[in-house]
């Protein structure tokens, strides 16, 4: 008998255990020396029977390691829970498995009527639970964060800043992907527009967050993307945005930063602002379990698009493509601009 569906059906189990070791933030106890499981369940507040059998399990899963003496350490896969961590996933491990997680629970419901599930299971929309839930919307923004930490690099070596002045960033959260940029480029300065809320939470939370040398070239500012954003910026960026909406809204939205555009390129003879759309298209072969958490979490009718419809919804905005580049991720960057 296979065990495959028995070992996919256990595979929320797993992710429950890895999360918990997120939550008692072990990576960063075992950063040091190594532990035993009851020298680790005095440092954490746990017990240590329990503790040392969630170790065991995350061992199995090359998630941490023993030594010789059978202590626990780190692995290369553990290193990554760590909030210091470049490429750190500590947060999204919590969301996946907290609020992401419940509303997965009720996937029958976007199966059955097509509608998001997770306002069926928390009673409002995800920005509008966030709000309402800070601690929620503090795990939400620092796992986005998690997730521009594998896209930032690989942007900032794809594209050419040196002719840019400002870059605005739209929808940029808590302005880790800006951060990226404007620290790889130190003649730049930059703008994270966002919901007003989390601007005021990533504002107060600038320093804390480890962007202190930033203070001065990378500011918040709110405004709602589907009614207006700042002029003046030379590469305007929107990642991960677009396929949060449904195409009649990614289109109104593609019209608010062509307007921006517009308006920027009066200001300043000469000027050709770019936007650059940083988004996970379907190619060939379509990411269905991304495309699946779209119609759980978002808004009835969004969806990934191919590279082909982007342009048509691009083209529909009155903007066009000028370039297109598959980063080594999941990502491709669509470079925009004004028509001739």
């Amino acid at each position: 008998m296979s065990m495959r569906l028995f070992q996919i059906a256990m595979s929320g189990w797993l992710a429950s255990a890895l999360a918990t070791a997120a939550r008692l933030d072990l990576a960063e106890h075992l950063a040091g020396e190594p532990m035993s499981a009851a020298e680790l369940a005095g440092v954490v507040g746990a017990d240590s029977a329990a503790l040392d059998v969630l170790l065991h399990v995350l061992v199995e899963m090359d998630v941490f390691a023993q030594d010789e003496s059978g202590r626990f350490t780190n692995s290369p896969l553990s290193e990554q829970l760590r909030d210091g961590h470049p490429r750190s996933a500590r947060h999204f491990c919590l969301l996946a498995v907290g609020s992401y997680g419940a509303a997965w629970q009720h996937l029958d419901h976007t199966v059955r009527t097509g509608k998001p599930a997770f306002p069926h299971r928390f009673g409002l929309p995800l920005y509008e639970y966030l709000e309402q839930n800070p601690d929620e919307a503090a795990v939400f923004d620092r796992s986005m964060a998690n997730l521009t930490g594998l896209a930032a690099p690989e942007l900032v070596a794809a594209h050419d800043f040196s002719a840019a002045r400002r870059v605005v960033d739209l929808g940029g959260g808590n302005g880790h992907l800006l951060a990226a940029v404007l620290r790889a480029n130190p003649h730049l300065d930059g703008i994270c527009v966002d919901r007003a809320e989390v601007c005021a939470r990533a504002g107060a939370r600038l320093t804390d967050a480890g962007m202190a040398d930033l203070v001065g070239r990378l500011h918040f500012q709110p405004a709602d993307l589907l009614a207006s954003v700042p002029a003046g910026g030379d590469v305007y960026l929107l990642k991960n945005v677009l396929h949060d909406c449904r195409p009649d809204t990614i289109v109104r939205m593609l019209t608010v930063v062509r307007t921006a555009l517009v308006d920027t390129a009066r200001a300043a003879a000469g000027s050709r602002p770019r936007l650059l759309i940083v988004e996970p298209l379907n190619g060939a072969a379509p990411n269905w379990v991304l495309m699946l958490t779209k119609m759980v979490m978002f808004e009835q009718g969004a969806q990934l698009h191919t590279e082909a419809e982007m342009r048509a919804l691009v083209a529909q905005a009155g903007l066009r493509v000028l370039s297109a580049q598959r980063l080594p991720s999941i990502h491709t960057v669509l470079e925009c601009g004004l028509p001739d």
